[in-house]
């Protein structure tokens, strides 16, 4: 399988820019006694980001999307494996998603293995992962990428930037064709994780001249991500955590 040439130089600049050895070669066997050597390529969330444009994330997001609601693909929803962690209220959680997309020759399995707690945050329950693995307290999880002509591992990814991007892009697809043409406010519920690439996407596909942001903690509200990723927006915190507001079609939920 050819890589997109595109994509194939941002791979050779993100090796240079990091100097990480994300080639690997894998020694494949092909018989008693004959081996080659296939190249898996390995990214991690620091090579993800500079890759990856919300443009075309949104792109090959709708693209497959198409796909699968015309039954030219397969997606095998998100399945978790939960058992008992000696921590006090908290559980080993191993997660995975797959899916297959013959119309781009590849397919795709999701792995995460969390320790996850539910501490209750402002009077309600949050699911919360806990970065233990070493080196220096992280999460771990991957995307394996395949090919659907050979069978071969063809990349290992990280899934933080990854995952980000795709659930943005998954909103931006969806205002792309619901919301209003001439939506000129964007209200965000949350400024956790994801909010950047809800922000990023939705922005992507509507002229927003103001963006409401609301967030139980005014710190996160006014967080250097957020106003970036709205600029040259308006970034505006709602005032008040116990403020009701009413979700309408230009309102974009998002973790808090």
């Amino acid at each position: 399988m050819a890589l997109n040439p595109k994509f194939a130089q941002s791979v050779a600049q993100a090796l240079a820019n990091f100097g990480f050895a994300t080639l690997v070669d894998i020694a494949i066997a092909t018989g008693p006694t004959q081996r080659t050597r296939a190249p898996v390529i390995l990214l991690t969330n620091e090579d993800v980001e500079p890759l990856l444009t919300m443009p075309e994330c949104i792109l090959a997001i709708e693209a497959a999307f198409r796909d699968l609601g015309n039954q030219d693909a397969v997606d095998i929803p998100r399945q978790d494996a939960i058992v008992p962690n000696a921590r006090a209220g908290a559980v080993h959680d191993l997660k995975t998603m797959s899916g297959s997309w013959p119309a781009s020759g590849i397919a795709a399995i999701r792995l995460n293995s969390d320790i996850v707690t539910g501490p209750i945050v402002n009077g309600l329950p949050r699911r919360v992962k806990l970065h233990l693995s070493e080196p220096g307290g992280r999460y771990n999880g991957q995307v394996l990428l395949f090919s659907t002509d050979t069978g071969q591992l063809l990349a290992m990814v990280n899934d933080g930037m990854m995952q980000r991007a795709r659930v943005g892009a998954t909103s931006g697809v969806a205002a792309k064709y619901l919301a209003r043409k001439d939506a000129k406010v964007l209200g965000l519920l949350g400024t956790g994780f994801q909010a950047g690439g809800q922000l990023e996407a939705i922005a992507s596909v509507r002229r927003f001249e103001q963006i409401r942001v609301f967030s139980p903690t005014a710190e996160n509200r006014r967080r250097d991500e957020v106003k970036r990723r709205a600029w040259p927006l308006t970034g505006e915190g709602l005032p008040s955590p116990g403020r009701k507001l009413r979700p309408n079609r230009r309102t974009q939920r998002e973790t808090t």
